[in-house]
């Protein structure tokens, strides 16, 4: 009789945890749900070592917090092929009305790593009758490289432009501690190519990652980057995309190799791109066509250029902008959590942060007072 009643006990304990979890999963929603731009503001101020910014407000350095901090990019590094790209087509070394085939693009789409970026590029494209006969204007997979962050479109063009001539960029532009960038995309394979290649398991795998130096997982995103390209029938991109490239463990390990920057950096490139200070004037209105965006109904901005970026563990983004009152914002900020604990609500709140602070004056006061290093 005892142990019927422990059985029934145990039955009904596990019928009961599925619902126990969807409440909890349910109370924690809701306070997150609850959570506005002033619990960023806390995230940051309580998590210096996770945290960066700087801001320059009407060209007068308004904020800076860790500013010198060497933190990941994540796409946001997709700015320094917009320059390139724009300087190239300056000079007719590209043109910019070139149709690229969706299917060179294809070979670099790795499917269900982008949050849907590519695909939902290509759905504008059809909707606004931007393709033509299976091809897109090299402009156009531009601009679908900024404005929806396409991972296949940034690779296709690293081998277009070059990556030697992208990074001469940070050169040109003196971003001295920006480092070197790589095929980040191509970079989401190593692990299973490794594994493929060596015949390792996946700890093993791990392993190994952890240890590269940074040129040598920076060489060996590159050397998958040119194995796409040459694949014409895409059989590599298959079949290396399999559940290990989604694994947690993976996906920090290569959030932290990723390039870095300061957002000191990152800001004063925004203002430079905003007071048009170091391409053509040509070059420029190709930069700015590519990066700006359409302000949102009812924002009493003018001008707003950005990119962002994120990973499992790095929310970032880099913006310039100018209010109906003429005043400028140039704003860099970096966040990277690997331990992944704040990092989902504060992805749904990072935009109402920054754009709180953009445009409301009393909040940026506070943010400036709050995070005050002497």
């Amino acid at each position: 009789m005892v142990m019927m009643n422990v059985w029934i006990i145990v039955v009904l304990l596990l019928l009961l945890i599925p619902t126990i979890f969807g409440i909890l999963a349910k109370i924690i929603k809701l306070m997150e749900d609850k959570k506005n731009e002033q619990d960023v503001l806390k995230f940051i101020k309580n998590n210096p070592e996770k945290a960066s910014i700087f801001a320059i407000y009407n060209d007068y350095p308004l904020l800076e917090y860790q500013a010198d901090k060497k933190m990941p990019l994540a796409s946001t590094l997709k700015i320094i092929i917009a320059i390139e790209f724009a300087r190239q087509a300056d000079i007719k070394a590209i043109d910019i009305k070139e149709l690229v085939p969706l299917k060179e693009l294809d070979k670099y789409f790795i499917k269900n790593t982008d949050g849907g970026a590519h695909l939902n590029w290509i759905e504008s494209l059809r909707n606004n009758n931007q393709i033509n006969q299976g091809q897109v204007s090299l402009f156009q997979v531009a601009k679908g490289m900024i404005e929806f962050s396409s991972n296949a479109n940034t690779e296709f063009l690293i081998n277009k432009l070059g990556l030697e001539k992208i990074n001469q960029v940070l050169k040109i532009l003196t971003l001295e501690r920006h480092d070197p960038l790589f095929p980040i995309s191509s970079a989401n394979l190593i692990c299973t190519y490794i594994q493929s290649k060596n015949g390792m398991t996946f700890k093993e795998t791990l392993k190994e990652i952890k240890g590269m130096t940074y040129e040598e997982y920076a060489n060996k995103a590159i050397e998958i980057n040119q194995l796409l390209k040459d694949d014409k029938d895409m059989a590599l991109i298959n079949q290396l995309n399999t559940k290990d490239i989604y694994n947690n463990r993976f996906q920090v390990i290569a959030s932290q190799k990723q390039p870095t920057s300061t957002t000191k950096e990152y800001a004063n490139l925004m203002q430079a791109i905003r007071k048009r200070k170091f391409l053509t004037s040509n070059a420029q209105d190709i930069l700015q066509e590519i990066m700006n965006i359409i302000p949102n109904e009812g924002s009493s901005l003018i001008d707003l250029g950005l990119k962002g970026g994120s990973s499992i563990s790095i929310l970032t983004t880099a913006f310039y902008s100018k209010d109906e009152d003429g005043n400028t914002m140039d704003m860099a900020i970096f966040i990277h959590d690997p331990s992944r604990m704040d990092l989902l609500w504060i992805q749904n709140k990072f935009n109402l942060f920054i754009g709180k602070f953009a445009t409301d004056k009393h909040f940026r006061e506070e943010v400036v007072r709050t995070l005050y290093v002497e």
